[in-house]
């Protein structure tokens, strides 16, 4: 029983649920640029949250009260953080490089994300407020698309590693890889079950 909940002339993309299941944030660009927006989980109540340049890729804080997005307001993308009505906004990474593909660990105090400030890009983690950055992730080739695990011991990603796209899991050090998918068609977009 498919229901749809955005109606617009626009691309709507990137659904990611509230902790409490009773909303939406996603991306649309109905105001011509990219934005991050939320909305009730029936498609009422839409509120858009970022104003100007491309934002997008929110996840929300385990607790809910806060979005991590990607924006490029400041030049090149980089990670920030707001409140779920779009207020206290503060930029998170300072790389000068690509920093995007934020993830929450499950306790909220760190936020995963991809970043190619190193070089090559790789999986990163942070505190919630930007410092101490560490990186966990180290080759030449790209490690992305971070997911913790419900316990925050182990992280997902995708690398292209093995010659093509496939889903690993890492200790969240980035310690212990180990490669679970070996199809020859990429696989990417981990998530992990409750």
């Amino acid at each position: 029983n498919p229901t749809r909940i955005t109606t617009r002339v626009s691309a709507d993309t990137q659904p990611a649920w509230s902790p409490d299941g009773m909303e939406f944030a996603f991306v649309s660009d109905h105001s011509g640029t990219l934005q991050v927006y939320t909305m009730n989980v029936d498609g009422t109540g839409v509120a858009r949250l970022t104003l100007g340049s491309m934002n997008s890729q929110p996840a929300w804080s385990p607790s809910g009260l806060r979005i991590a997005f990607v924006s490029d307001r400041t030049g090149n993308l980089d990670v920030f953080t707001m409140k779920p009505n779009g207020t206290a906004v503060h930029r998170r990474t300072f790389s000068g490089s690509i920093d995007s593909q934020p993830a929450w660990s499950p306790n909220g105090l760190r936020i995963a994300f991809a970043s190619g400030r190193a070089g090559s890009i790789d999986v990163f983690t942070m505190n919630v407020d930007g410092t101490s950055v560490i990186r966990v992730t180290v080759g030449r080739l790209a490690d992305s698309q971070p997911a913790w695990s419900p316990t925050g011991l182990k992280i997902a990603f995708v690398s292209n590693r093995a010659g093509n796209l496939n889903v690993y899991t890492m200790n969240r050090n980035g310690t212990g890889p180990v490669r679970l998918t070996s199809v020859l068609a990429p696989d990417e977009l981990p998530a992990w079950a409750p």
